[in-house]
């Protein structure tokens, strides 16, 4: 079982099988801490691809390729691509497969970026599919694609909304 764990220094890192066999950081990684971090569905390539994001404004594509060294061939992950977000990425989620390589992603800012691939192979091109934006006094915090086959796309947020609170709203006491 392959797992990602993401730390506050801006580095992920990647146990393989139950082995940590790298740490994504330095220049092509993340500046800031880490909030999420999301695998895609194995079907879009035999090479894994990982998403993250965090409080840099960062969302960033993962790949993983093979790398020939010293008459061997080993697999390292590599950054494909980023997207800098307008505020702090603060969830980040793919959509079932079934409704192909889409990407949505959570911004504080009230917005909701979505990102869609049309040829897996290559995440350097990518089309901005949507962007939704939900509120002017919050932060979306986090969402889930629904799974369904039957169903339109859909995709739940949770947000913190700011109040704005006036004399007249304090409870009486």
């Amino acid at each position: 079982q392959n797992m990602a764990q993401s730390q506050r220094r801006g580095r992920l890192r990647l146990i393989i099988q139950g082995e940590c066999k790298q740490t994504l950081a330095g220049s092509e990684g993340h500046t800031g801490a880490v909030w999420k971090i999301a695998w895609a569905d194995p079907e879009f390539g035999e090479n894994g691809i990982l998403a993250s994001c965090g409080y840099d404004k960062q969302v960033i594509i993962w790949s993983e390729t093979e790398v020939s060294k010293q008459q061997s061939q080993t697999k390292q992950w590599h950054k494909k691509t980023n997207f800098i977000q307008k505020d702090s990425a603060q969830d980040l989620k793919f959509a079932p497969k079934h409704k192909g390589l889409m990407l949505a992603v959570a911004v504080a800012n009230g917005t909701i970026m979505i990102y869609q691939w049309q040829d897996p192979s290559n995440l350097t091109s990518f089309n901005e599919f949507r962007e939704i934006n939900l509120l002017t006094n919050g932060e979306c915090t986090c969402l889930s694609w629904n799974p369904a086959f039957d169903e339109p796309m859909t995709l739940v947020v949770g947000c913190l909304i700011q109040s704005q609170e006036t004399e007249n709203d304090q409870p009486k006491l």
